[in-house]
């Protein structure tokens, strides 16, 4: 028993002594374990004639998905550390040609709508200068940098180039047929509009205006132009269908609103119909108003033709059915302007 014993104790000795001679492996803190990041998340760059940005984005699966959400985030932090905002929109000096009065309302939505057809102006020299994925890849870190002076450049040549093109393109003769003057004028529009973003772009970044257009006098002169021919635009309201003449005064409004002038006799028509239909249910009234408008020449030529519908409902079946034919000559209306703005007349 006591040999037995004897050798037990040996035995643990003999493994409490090779424990003790092996080596130590050692336990790294969560804090020593974590790259630190770069200086410039926490201090923006320095460096004379660039802008900086810094965005931060978590990896929840792709990571390329993770780095493009941090470089917009960037991008803005960039943006919005230029002290100027580059909010709101730039209208043209071609409202400063007309007197106060139904042109200019034409003119202002007529600008609202080539202003819709111009993409917004990129930055140019706007780049991303660093990435950075943590070691675990759960994080990722952009830099972005504006180069103002290439930018500046680069938006001034746009800005003559768009001046040379308002220049060739092709300007027709006033004795030319109204609706080929307004076809090839109104091409202007987005080229001014154009203009005045990147000029709006500019001034966001304080970089300031290009110089005087070479061809000013040429430029003005078109503006003109287009003022003159735009005021020729004088319209009839007539009623084509049974019961139409109840779109009669919503279209009047929404028309004169947006700067067309009524008249009794007008060398353009506005021929209009309208179709009602309702249903009840559950005390409830479904009022659906359907109509189509054309645009008349003086010739008896059709030159526009839209065709719009709205619905309204409501407790009292006359209240749905005056919301539907308000509604209906609002979107008609808003489609004529859509229309003579766009089609190939």
């Amino acid at each position: 028993m006591d040999a037995k014993f004897a050798a037990i104790c040996l035995l643990l000795c003999g493994l409490l002594v090779s424990a003790c001679s092996s080596p130590q492996r050692e336990i790294s803190s969560p804090a020593d374990s974590i790259a630190p990041l770069p200086g410039w998340t926490q201090t923006y760059p320095r460096q004379l004639g660039y802008e900086f940005g810094v965005g931060q984005a978590q990896v929840f699966g792709a990571t390329g998905s993770a780095a493009d959400l941090a470089t917009e985030r960037a991008r803005v932090d960039l943006l919005s550390r230029i002290r100027v905002r580059v909010e709101g929109e730039t209208q043209t000096s071609l409202q400063q040609q007309w007197q106060q009065g139904q042109e200019v309302a034409l003119n202002e939505t007529l600008q609202q709508r080539a202003r819709s057809q111009v993409e917004a102006v990129t930055l140019p020299g706007l780049r991303t200068r660093e990435t950075w994925f943590s070691p675990d890849q759960r994080e990722v870190w952009v830099l972005v940098e504006l180069d103002r002076s290439a930018a500046q450049a680069e938006l001034f040549s746009r800005w003559r180039a768009l001046e040379q093109q308002m220049t060739e393109r092709r300007w027709p003769e006033a004795s030319q047929p109204f609706f080929t003057r307004l076809r090839q004028a109104l091409p202007l529009l987005e080229d001014l509009a154009a203009q005045a973003a990147i000029e709006q772009t500019l001034d966001f970044l304080a970089l300031g205006p290009p110089a005087r257009p070479h061809h000013q006098a040429v430029i003005e002169q078109r503006r003109a132009d287009l003022a003159a021919w735009l005021d020729e635009i004088n319209l009839a309201l007539r009623p084509g269908s049974q019961g139409a003449d109840a779109l009669t005064p919503h279209l009047a409004a929404q028309l004169t609103r947006q700067g067309f002038a009524m008249r009794e006799q007008a060398s353009m028509q506005l021929i209009y119909t309208l179709e009602l239909t309702g249903r009840e249910r559950d005390g409830m009234t479904q009022q659906q108003a359907e109509g189509a408008l054309r645009w008349v020449d003086e010739q008896g030529r059709t030159r526009l033709a839209v065709q719009r519908s709205a619905r309204s409902t409501a407790a009292d079946a006359r209240l749905a059915e005056q919301r539907a034919v308000a509604a209906l000559g609002q979107s008609l209306a808003e489609a004529l302007l859509d229309a003579l703005f766009s089609a190939p007349f």
